[in-house]
């Protein structure tokens, strides 16, 4: 699962007072997901951290890499499909993006019209819940990897689903303990914005309910490419920190946890490390149970007790420190 625009100091799972997170709140208190709490991307742009995320690309230049998850995994002979909320075309990356799942053997691509400055673009996530439905029903000999590229809460954050159709505790003009020390223009932003993150947490809570209903041994891995800053008036401000925060957790069934109980348990053992999305490659191959055929081409696994990332971390595309990083902002 791949999100789109949520900084985790949004979300209810990670502390924010709001509660915009009840379906996975509610999966974290079963003990049913690892929430990873340190995880940081290197830049705000779509195609570059996608690319860092499914890629084996080098840090320093993400457009160059030797293959693709999904390439892999056809090599392999594991089927894979993506389903995406982000039409191709809609912007000059998505184009990128199609071409980084040209392994899977299913692609369905939502078609809508995003509108002049994106103004439609969110709210759309749930139009892709039958496609994953009816290819969770489907046979299969083995095992099975979907890809979903969500639209998340990419700003505006005001289609018309979201402001006629879905509900949340607090519209556009809610005062509150979240937005009652900020400018009117960030109250309504981060107002929109959290309704957007309410939204994506009702879509994800459908999926896992999706694979609880198909029986199968299952995993569900999401994480955002990047975040958002409405807390300062303006959706986006590349030097702010929330920018590069972003919520990584997985959920695993029970038959999962049985089938692979050492996997659990690298997973919970790494939950609090310091990670960014270009050093999740090996880990995603881990948890795919894929090995290359060169032993040494194989890249380092996250879940690896022995790993150790890049520290400080870098952000804005590697140009400075991530602030969090630094001791005294720790303190």
């Amino acid at each position: 699962m791949i999100g789109e625009s949520a900084t985790w100091r949004n979300w209810h799972l990670y502390g924010y007072g709001r509660d915009t997170t009840p379906e996975m709140d509610k999966l974290a208190a079963n003990g049913e997901l690892v929430v990873f709490r340190d995880v940081v991307s290197v830049g705000c742009l779509t195609s570059a951290e996608v690319r860092r995320l499914v890629t084996d690309c080098p840090f320093e230049r993400e457009w160059q890499s030797r293959y693709s998850l999904a390439h892999i995994l056809a090599k392999a002979g594991i089927d894979c499909s993506i389903a995406s909320a982000q039409p191709v075309g809609a912007w000059s990356k998505t184009d990128v993006l199609y071409a980084l799942f040209n392994g899977c053997s299913k692609r369905e691509y939502s078609k809508i019209d995003i509108g002049v400055g994106a103004a439609n673009f969110c709210g759309h996530d749930h139009k892709m819940l039958p496609v994953l439905e009816e290819w969770l029903s489907g046979k299969a000999s083995g095992g099975r990897v979907f890809f979903v590229h969500l639209c998340g809460s990419h700003f505006p954050c005001e289609s018309e689903y979201l402001n006629t159709i879905h509900s949340a505790e607090w519209d556009e003009d809610t005062v509150d303990d979240a937005t009652r020390n900020l400018s009117e223009k960030a109250r309504r932003l981060v107002n929109r914005y959290d309704r957007a993150i309410h939204y994506e947490d009702m879509v994800l809570g459908r999926i896992v309910e999706l694979l609880k209903q198909n029986s199968r041994p299952s995993l569900m891995l999401y994480i955002s490419d990047h975040g958002e800053s409405p807390q300062r008036g303006h959706w986006r401000d590349y030097s702010a920190a929330e920018c590069y925060e972003v919520p990584f957790i997985c959920w695993l069934s029970e038959a999962f946890r049985e089938l692979r109980p050492e996997l659990a348990e690298r997973l919970e053992a790494a939950k609090d490390k310091p990670i960014q999305p270009d050093e999740m490659f090996g880990g995603f191959l881990e948890i795919l149970d894929v090995h290359l055929a060169d032993p040494a081409k194989q890249p380092p696994s996250f879940l690896d007790p022995t790993f150790k990332g890049r520290f400080p971390r870098l952000i804005r595309n590697g140009a400075v420190q991530y602030p969090g990083d630094i001791p005294a902002k720790r303190q």
